[in-house]
């Protein structure tokens, strides 16, 4: 099969661009030159996409977009709404069949997320990620071009330069941390599994427009910072602080972190297990064995 990625300089999309070019043609779409061990293509700005940039392929892989660590204003919504909605426009007037759009579970909300419950993102990059799967859908629409919009939350691996690297750095900590009392469960997203959902997308393909994408459990943050604290050769020390001091404490002084560490935030992938039997996904704590890190927290 003939694939084209865009954002393939990116993180997720160069991993996957090495993934798949041991079974397939994958050619990668950038705005900058590469190195000419592979095949790219170079366009300075993803909204500008026409569908000579994608003609003769028979998938496209979207995973180009502003992170939500880097989201911000009329950027977010030009680069992540309208730029998926070029690349969708290009793909059916080239006759590209397939668009695999990489989404985020902040499409569907900042809690537990899964099939059958309501859409309802709070953020705007959340909100700027769901615009774009609609816009997909009403480009494709009378076509026979179809579209999977995985969404999956926070991935890491290793190499890894998103809020993932900062969980390592807290993880090194040499002093003891106030936050054994922390009981919310939030699931993550190791690259790996991602890859090889996406492998089987490719090969048998789903029937969902909607997958959602994750570890094969969820974690406490003191379970995750434990386990990376193993994987870097440490024993992490945390103590027990009141919860209600400290989320009295994080609300005034970091509200935007009170989310994150106080609310559950699972994602249910029993039926993308159930429609790609063959995907089974390591933990979250199996996953961490992967990871290169250095006893100085570089990944």
């Amino acid at each position: 099969m003939k694939i084209l990625i865009t954002g393939a300089n990116g993180y997720i999309g160069s991993v996957l661009m090495r993934a798949l070019e041991e079974s397939h043609e994958v050619i990668g779409l950038v705005r900058h030159s590469q190195d000419s061990e592979r095949s790219y293509r170079v366009i300075k700005d993803v909204c500008a996409i026409i569908a000579a940039d994608v003609s003769g392929v028979d998938c496209v892989i979207h995973a180009a977009g502003i992170a939500e660590s880097t989201a911000h204003g009329a950027e977010l919504q030009r680069v992540n709404v309208e730029g998926v909605k070029a690349v969708a426009s290009a793909c059916r007037e080239a006759g590209v069949a397939r668009l695999i759009n990489l989404s985020s579970v902040k499409a569907a909300g900042e809690s537990n997320v899964g099939p059958g419950l309501l859409d309802q993102p709070t953020s705007a990059y959340g909100q700027s990620k769901l615009q774009a799967e609609n816009e997909v859908n009403t480009v494709f629409e009378g076509s026979i071009a179809r579209a999977v919009h995985l969404r999956f939350p926070l991935v890491y691996g290793s190499g890894v330069q998103n809020n993932f690297k900062k969980l390592i750095g807290l993880s090194g900590s040499k002093l003891p941390l106030p936050l054994a009392s922390l009981t919310a469960e939030r699931s993550y997203c190791f690259v790996g599994n991602l890859i090889r959902l996406i492998e089987l997308e490719l090969a048998t393909p789903t029937t969902e427009s909607v997958v959602y994408v994750a570890d094969s459990g969820p974690l406490t943050l003191p379970e995750l910072l434990a386990g990376l604290s193993k994987v870097q050769g440490y024993k992490l020390r945390m103590m027990r602080f009141p919860k209600v001091v400290l989320e009295l404490v994080v609300k005034l002084l970091k509200p935007s972190y009170a989310t994150q560490l106080f609310g559950n935030a699972v994602v249910d992938i029993s039926d993308t297990q159930k429609a790609l039997p063959e995907w089974q996904p390591i933990s979250t704590l199996d996953a961490l064995g992967y990871l290169e890190i250095g006893r100085d927290g570089r990944i």
